[in-house]
Formats: structure tokens, C-alpha cells, sequence
């Protein structure tokens, strides 16, 4: 999966992730003048206001009385906007009555919310709905957009700013171009691997019934492969592998340890097909173990990158489903997928 140097560290970031990719903005902000102005325009359009002048951000504006929001924009010494960033971090108790009352102390324009785009609904109903409990009298600006006491709020994806950094970036300041792609790709690591606040809808029984569809149809590819008549198998009481991410059986095809998988790693990564089902195979030794040889290697080497994924120390074959066929069928085209690897393995050189 490749995302940027800055995502592959992001695991080893300690403390606040968020802070990350909030110290990065502000890092890219401070450096160019012409994506300073692209950023602030952008915020002027969410807030429907016109901020034509270049602010200078800061990050982590402590205020004694009205908390830290993430970035504060300044014109001259005076506050016009706070931005507060978000992935999927609970708000804070100052999240956002405390940051309209210090806009409206200090004369400033606007909040606004930065977050992923599939998290804009739930957030954005949320802040209006503590805006409206704490007795701020909103109206209604246009989409996305409320005014409380002549300050306003709004709300913008990650996705969003950075997309239209890049593209700026790239024709006016090609020297931040790979920072702000570094930014991207960890802000798509993060969003990857965040844990999604439920909707109500994730709870429905239709829920229930696609998960189980993806193991009846694994169990029914690894049962056509048993009872291939043109194929000798050999299973030796092997069971269902469980891990965090899927599972695995493994099949003894032709002399070939084949682990027919589901994984949900290898599916949702962005530089692979898109198919929850992945084989690896191994050679055996003398006592019948499966073991990487290196015509293992060679032969994964062999296959188009857009096929193969990396998990838990092997490379793995993506398995490609067709849509619209019925179990019989989906299971039989994809035990015909695995055995033509198996045989493609057994005659390469």
C-alpha cells in the first residue's frame, strides 16, 4: 500500500496523530504565500465571506478561557478565523461554543471544521445541535454555512483542501507540491485505518446478511476445490484460520500448499484489485510443510503488481470475482482461478 514516507510513519507517531497532519498544514501554510492564499480563499468561500488578505496561522492557539483550537488565522495581530481539524476524535468541551464565543469577543469572522468527507454529515449536525443547546440563535447562510452573533461556521473535508493545494501547488509552487502529497498520503493513512463512528444503518439486518454472503462464498470456493475430481487435494484436517483481518484454509493441490484467503487488508488497499479473496502458495519440504522457495519468489515476481498484495510476511494472488453469478457458479469460476495458478507455479522455470 503506498501512501507517502509520512504515512509509513505514521504508526510509529506517538501522541496525537491529528496533531501530525495539523503541524503539517500549518508547516505549508507558513511556507508559501501562494498556498496561504489558496487555503484562506477557500475558507472565505465555505464562510461566504470574503478573505482576500493573507493571514498569518498558527497552530494550537491556546486561550486560557476558550481552550486550543488547532489553527487561528491572524490579519495584523487580530483574529479572523479558527480552524479546528478533525478525523475521527470525539469534540472537545470547548468544541464549538467556547471558539464562537472568543470570535465574537475578539471581533473575528468565523470556525470552521476540518474533517473527512464521509464524516461532514454526522459532525456538522452535531456542532450546530451543541451550538443550539447552548442558546446560540443561528441562521441558516447557504449549505454547510450557519451565522451566530455575526460569526460564522462551516465545515470542509481534508479531501477537499488538498486536492486544490495540489492542483496549485503544481502550477504556482511546485517546490511545496511534495509536501502537501506527503500531507495527502497521511491523512489517507489515517483515514484508512480510523475507526468509523456507526450510523444508524450499519446496524440493519441487510448488514448482517452481506457479511455472512463473503463466507458462504469462501467456504463454497474452498468445497468445489475439495471436490474437483480432475485434481488431487489433500486438506489433512486443516481448519479455519481466523486473524484480526479475515481468515484461511489451506488445500494441498497437485503438491501445492495453496491458503485461500479472506482479507480485509489486502481488500481495501489502493494499490491492489479490489477483491476480499487472495491465495498464496508454498512448495513442500521433505515432512510436508509449506515453505517460500525461491521459485516461490520468482514465480509471484512473474505476476502483474496490480494482482499481488503483501501481508504478514507473503505475497499474495488477488483472486478475481465476477459479479452477478450465482454460488454454484462465483465458487466454480474461482476455484478455476486457483487451480490455474497452481498449474501456471508447477510449469514455470
Amino acid at each position: 500500500m503506498a501512501y507517502s514516507l509520512l504515512a509509513h510513519l505514521y504508526p510509529r507517531i506517538k501522541g496525537s496523530q491529528e496533531d501530525v497532519a495539523t503541524f503539517s498544514l500549518g508547516y505549508i501554510l507558513e511556507q508559501s504565500d501562494a498556498l496561504n492564499k489558496t487555503f484562506t480563499k477557500m475558507m472565505g468561500e465555505k464562510l461566504g465571506l470574503d478573505l482576500s488578505e493573507r493571514l498569518r496561522y498558527t497552530c494550537q492557539d491556546a486561550d486560557t478561557e476558550h481552550g486550543r483550537p488547532d489553527i487561528a488565522g491572524y490579519c495584523d495581530g487580530s483574529l479572523k478565523i479558527l480552524c479546528e481539524a478533525k478525523f475521527y476524535a470525539g469534540l472537545t468541551d470547548n468544541q464549538p461554543v467556547s471558539y464562537l464565543k472568543r470570535l465574537k469577543a475578539e471581533k473575528g469572522k468565523g470556525l470552521v471544521f476540518i474533517c473527512p468527507e464521509n464524516r461532514i454529515v454526522p459532525l456538522w449536525d452535531k456542532v450546530c445541535k451543541i451550538a443550539e443547546e447552548h442558546g446560540f440563535a443561528g441562521n441558516s447562510i447557504k449549505n454547510y454555512c450557519m451565522e451566530y452573533d455575526n460569526v460564522r461556521m462551516s465545515i470542509i473535508s481534508w479531501q477537499e483542501i488538498l486536492a486544490a493545494l495540489q492542483v496549485y501547488a503544481a502550477e504556482h509552487d511546485p517546490e511545496r507540491l511534495g509536501d502537501v502529497k506527503q500531507l495527502d498520503g497521511l491523512c489517507s493513512m489515517m483515514e484508512s485505518t480510523a475507526f468509523v463512528p456507526f450510523s444508524p444503518e450499519d446496524f440493519g439486518a441487510d448488514i448482517a446478511r452481506n457479511m455472512g454472503r463473503y463466507y458462504k462464498a469462501f467456504e463454497a470456493i474452498y468445497n468445489n476445490l475439495k471436490a474437483n475430481k480432475e485434481i488431487e487435494t489433500d486438506v489433512r484436517n486443516y481448519r479455519l484460520g481466523p486473524y484480526i483481518s479475515g481468515y484461511a484454509r489451506n488445500i494441498i493441490i497437485d503438491g501445492v500448499l495453496v491458503s485461500l484467503n479472506y482479507n480485509q487488508d489486502l481488500w481495501k488497499a489502493q494499490s491492489s484489485i479490489e477483491t476480499p479473496y487472495w491465495i498464496f502458495i508454498q512448495e513442500l519440504n521433505d515432512k510436508g510443510k509449506g515453505v517460500t522457495t525461491e521459485k516461490v519468489n520468482r514465480f509471484m515476481a512473474s505476476i502483474d503488481s496490480k494482482k499481488r498484495g503483501w501481508f504478514y510476511q507473503n505475497d499474495h494472488i488477488a483472486l478475481e470475482p465476477k459479479p452477478y453469478l450465482e454460488l454454484e457458479e462465483f465458487a466454480e469460476d474461482m476455484a478455476k482461478q486457483i487451480i490455474e495458478y497452481v498449474h501456471a507455479f508447477k510449469s514455470f522455470r
